[in-house]
């Protein structure tokens, strides 16, 4: 596991940059559907860094136990992507691994892509069920739902302040004051004595 490196990132963003364009020129990725053609490159992009960010791993490092953290916990959590997408990442990550261990840069793609095929169907299923995302991924994907282009600033920013006026509309609630529970008579006694309790009679 890496200590995080600014020089080390961007020495594994710019290896990964390169491997990747010449992983499109392979039939591994030529093989791939369509969907998951055009999704690649963001996956494994957005893969790499997150495999870093979180295990602290370099892909010379990738490790299942990294690899089901990223896909299980951090995918669903915090890549506001479609459903396409999502269901892309297994195709996508397991013929990318072929790739690099067929030219040497990693030497474990199949313990990786076990781990894929194990975590894949549950990055699905949590990446989908909007309870499980982070409040930034919770405001991305509102955007999207509204049909916002989230790469145009302005739109962006007018999506913002109309989601922020929407958020501070929203009525507040306060807790139902819960007032001393009545003693009946004979009961035991609240102030701890043991005795039962007599109301007074006036």
């Amino acid at each position: 596991m890496s200590d995080y490196s600014d020089d080390e990132v961007q020495e594994t963003q710019e290896n990964i940059e390169k491997w990747y364009d010449d992983f499109e020129e392979t039939s591994l990725f030529k093989s791939l559907p369509e969907a998951a053609r055009q999704n690649a490159g963001f996956i494994i992009s957005v893969f790499g860094e997150k495999m870093y960010d979180y295990p602290g791993e370099t892909p010379a490092e990738w490790s299942a136990g990294g690899l089901s953290e990223v896909i299980t916990d951090v995918f669903p959590r915090k890549i506001s992507a479609d459903e396409d997408t999502f269901i892309s990442v297994e195709p996508v990550l397991t013929a990318f691994f072929q790739y690099l261990n067929d030219m040497g840069y990693i030497k474990n793609a199949n313990k990786l892509t076990k781990a894929l095929k194990e975590t894949a169907p549950i990055m699905v299923d949590e990446a989908t069920d909007s309870s499980n995302w982070g409040f930034a991924k919770q405001f991305v994907m509102s955007a999207m739902n509204e049909g916002v282009d989230i790469e145009d600033k302005q739109a962006m920013d007018k999506f913002t302040q109309m989601y922020n006026a929407q958020i501070t509309s929203l009525p507040t609630f306060s807790a139902p004051q819960i007032g001393k529970p009545k003693v009946g008579r004979n009961e035991p006694c609240p102030c701890g004595s043991g005795n039962k309790f007599k109301k007074m009679l006036r």
